[in-house]
C-alpha cells in the first residue's frame, strides 16, 4: 500500500537504478517526478523566472533540488558516482542518458531492427505486445529517430493471427485521422476480448444443445411397451416379440 510523506506526496517504491534496468527505471522515475510536479524541471520546460522575483527564483531552486534528490536517491550505490558531483537535475538526467543510451548509429539500427522484427509470443495478449512496440518506439524517439505513426500501426497489424483478419481489414479502411497507434491498439484489444468471449461461450452452447437432446429423448414414451426413452420402431421388447413370431404373422402386424 502506498503511503504519503509530510509534503503530501506519494512515497513510491521502485527498484533502484542499476546497470540493467535503465529503460524501466526511467519510466518509473518520470512518474514520480510528474506526481511531484518536477518533471518539467528535468526536461527544461519550466521557464526561468525574472531574477528580480526573489520568491519565484527561490521556489524554482527548491524544486530543482527536490528533482535532483529524487533522482539521486533512487540510484544503487554503485552508480551514484556518475552524478554525485552534479547538483543540476537537467545535467544529471543528460549524464544518465549519455551513459545508458549513447546516441550512436549502432544503437539506433539495433532498436529499429528490434522494432520491425518483433513478433508476439504464443498466447501473448495484444496489449502486452503493443506495450513492447511502444517501449522501443519511445527509445527511438529519445535517440532522435522517431518511428512514423503509420509504421507503428502497420507493424502491430501485420503481426497478428489469422483470426484477427476481419478487424484488420476494417481498420485499413479507417480515415487517416483515425489511423493512430493507440486507437488501433484499443480496437484490437476489444476484438481480442470479443473473440475470447465467443470461444468461452461455444462449449456452453454445445452442452446446452446436448442437454436438450438428452432431455427430449428421456421424455419419449414408447407406444408399444409404454417405457420412456425410445420410439416404438426401435423398441427392444417389440423386436424380441417379432423374432419369436412366424414371418407371415409378423408381416400382418407391421
Amino acid at each position: 500500500m502506498l503511503s504519503m510523506n509530510d509534503a503530501g506526496e506519494i512515497n513510491f517504491r521502485i527498484r533502484p537504478l542499476d546497470d540493467s534496468n535503465f529503460p524501466q527505471w526511467s519510466k518509473e522515475i518520470k512518474v514520480i517526478l510528474l506526481e511531484r510536479n518536477l518533471w518539467e524541471i528535468v526536461t527544461e520546460k519550466k521557464v526561468e523566472p525574472d531574477i528580480k522575483d526573489v520568491k519565484l527564483v527561490n521556489d524554482l531552486k527548491i524544486r530543482r533540488n527536490k528533482a535532483f534528490a529524487t533522482i539521486f536517491m533512487n540510484f544503487s550505490n554503485g552508480l551514484r558516482p556518475i552524478i554525485e558531483n552534479v547538483e543540476d537535475p537537467v545535467l544529471a538526467w543528460k549524464k544518465l542518458k549519455d551513459y545508458f543510451q549513447p546516441d550512436s548509429r549502432a544503437r539506433t539500427m539495433a532498436l529499429k531492427n528490434e522494432f520491425y522484427n518483433l513478433r508476439p509470443e504464443p498466447h501473448e495478449k495484444i496489449a502486452i505486445y503493443g506495450s513492447k512496440l511502444e517501449r522501443i518506439a519511445e527509445q527511438l524517439q529519445e535517440c532522435g529517430h522517431p518511428i512514423d505513426e503509420q509504421d507503428r500501426c502497420f507493424q502491430i497489424l501485420r503481426s497478428l493471427p489469422d483470426e484477427m483478419e476481419n478487424v484488420i481489414q476494417n481498420i485499413y479502411r479507417w480515415e487517416e485521422k483515425d489511423f493512430k497507434f493507440f486507437k488501433v491498439l484499443d480496437e484490437l484489444i476489444r476484438e481480442e476480448g470479443r473473440l475470447h468471449q465467443r470461444k468461452a461461450d461455444r462449449p456452453t452452447a454445445t452442452y446446452a444443445t446436448t442437454t436438450r437432446k438428452k432431455g427430449y429423448k428421456e421424455n419419449l414414451v414408447c407406444f408399444h411397451c409404454n417405457r420412456k426413452g425410445h420410439f416404438k420402431r426401435v423398441c427392444p421388447l417389440r423386436k424380441k416379440e417379432q423374432e419369436k413370431q412366424p414371418r407371415t404373422e409378423r408381416r400382418k402386424k407391421e
